[in-house]
């Protein structure tokens, strides 16, 4: 995939800010402990911090103060966040150093980070307001294959639960991937390759890229999916994966 991180960053940012504009005191029942305005403030704040990283090179940076606004300047201190990060990523290499906490210490790694962090938040932004628009499929495929090959791989927790494979794929973008999981071991995934599904998958997880994404980060339960095959494979992924 030849995804526009930069393109999306800003198209998403945008989107937050005016889905965000409509009502910061909505309650955010995707991050039930925040309103809208503490949402805008932590993606603000992440936006500073991951900035601060790529000018740092190897050095880990310091978590951004919050910035004491409330209402229209709260709302423009989120935009010229992102409107920041997203030209010095512009601006940057994708091999140049910078730190991260997963071990991929490049300016790349955070492109592609930045991006879907501000997507997933996008969404929570425009659920809470009932502003809600489509996720780009393309992006949340890719939003898939960073959450199994990044955020479990650099989990140190073992698997609990039933012995079994499972197949996560979109039925609206390219991609499909395996999960082999067994008691007390770490789950490492792999991409499917071919046209049918893998030998081997004992249970399937199915639909729309944009849910398979949101029902992976939490945001949507297992309604959103379709599921075939073992449903206590299932069951046990998803307690482990919360």
């Amino acid at each position: 995939m030849d995804i526009e991180y930069t393109m999306n960053l800003r198209t998403d940012g945008e989107k937050m800010a005016r889905a965000a504009a409509r009502d910061l005191d909505a309650h955010v029942p995707t991050c039930p402990e925040w309103n809208v305005a503490k949402l805008v403030i932590h993606t603000g704040q992440h936006h500073r911090w991951v900035a601060d990283a790529v000018r740092g090179g190897g050095t880990p940076p310091e978590r951004p103060g919050k910035p004491g606004l409330r209402g229209d300047e709260l709302i423009e201190w989120f935009r010229a966040g992102w409107q920041e990060l997203a030209d010095l990523l512009d601006d940057s290499d994708d091999e140049t150093p910078a730190w991260s906490w997963s071990g991929d210490n490049r300016v790349g790694f955070w492109r592609r980070r930045t991006t879907l962090e501000t997507l997933v938040h996008r969404w929570d932004a425009e659920n809470a307001t009932g502003t809600g628009t489509s996720l780009d499929p393309e992006l949340s495929s890719d939003g898939i294959d960073e959450m199994l090959f990044v955020m479990l791989a650099t989990d140190d927790s073992t698997y609990k639960g039933k012995k079994g494979v499972i197949e996560v794929g979109p039925t609206d973008a390219p991609g499909a991937w395996v999960l082999p999981l067994e008691e007390g071991t770490k789950a490492i995934a792999s991409r499917a390759t071919g046209d049918g599904s893998p030998d081997g998958a004992t249970a399937r997880i199915t639909g729309p890229a944009e849910s398979l994404l949101l029902f992976l980060w939490g945001r949507l339960g297992p309604e959103a999916v379709t599921i075939d095959g073992d449903r206590a494979l299932f069951d046990d992924f998803r307690s482990w994966a919360e």
